[in-house]
């Protein structure tokens, strides 16, 4: 993103895998989260990754600051990022990604500006990843059905997107490993990213 300056969506370019915008370093125009019409699910973990998602078509100008808004301190283990309560809670990020698979069908999606509608489905991939990651991270049948039923959600509300998220983007890596094998891999990549972006 240039820095410094008000600018729009056609000059922002791709992001890399592992980056997207976070709650954590974001402020929004009070009217954009009006358009929105955003209502975020009570007592619910993990409510950030909608926010950080569904404003976004209704933001027409950007201006990025190389500044730290906030800082997130991670060690203490009754934390909601502490990879254990993230594995524990799983339930929690599936509810979320619901809430994001909900909030704009492919066909929204595609009519926004190329940027930001590669955005967009940068981000779905990347929170769908996330949320597969934390599930498969234990073995069980309650686990195992919670996979497919969630498969099952996303392909009937929206088959598009479906296919583009589960065959073309992020999460088809783990549609090649074996369960067991899956959620040990993906926790040691998930702690290894921890390590090299500082987070733990």
């Amino acid at each position: 993103m240039p820095k410094d300056r008000v600018f729009t969506w056609d000059e922002v370019k791709n992001f890399p895998i592992a980056n997207v915008m976070s709650i954590h370093a974001l402020v929004y125009k009070t009217q954009s989260l009006r358009e929105s019409g955003i209502v975020l699910p009570e007592h619910t973990f993990y409510v950030d990754n909608i926010l950080a998602y569904k404003p976004l078509p209704y933001t027409r100008k950007l201006f990025y600051m190389d500044i730290d808004l906030y800082h997130y301190f991670i060690g203490r283990s009754d934390q909601s990022v502490n990879i254990n309560n993230l594995v524990k809670r799983y339930a929690q990020h599936v509810r979320v990604m619901k809430e994001i698979i909900d909030a704009y069908s492919y066909e929204d999606i595609i009519k926004l500006p190329k940027p930001l509608k590669n955005y967009m489905l940068h981000y779905i991939g990347t929170i769908a990843m996330n949320t597969l990651l934390f599930m498969g991270a234990e073995d069980s049948p309650e686990r195992r059905r919670d996979y497919k039923e969630f498969w099952q959600y996303f392909k009937g509300r929206d088959l598009r997107l479906y296919r583009k998220i589960r065959h073309f983007s992020y999460p088809a890596i783990t549609n090649l490993m074996p369960w067991r094998f899956r959620g040990w891999a993906m926790v040691l990549g998930y702690k290894i990213l921890c390590k090299v972006l500082k987070l733990g």
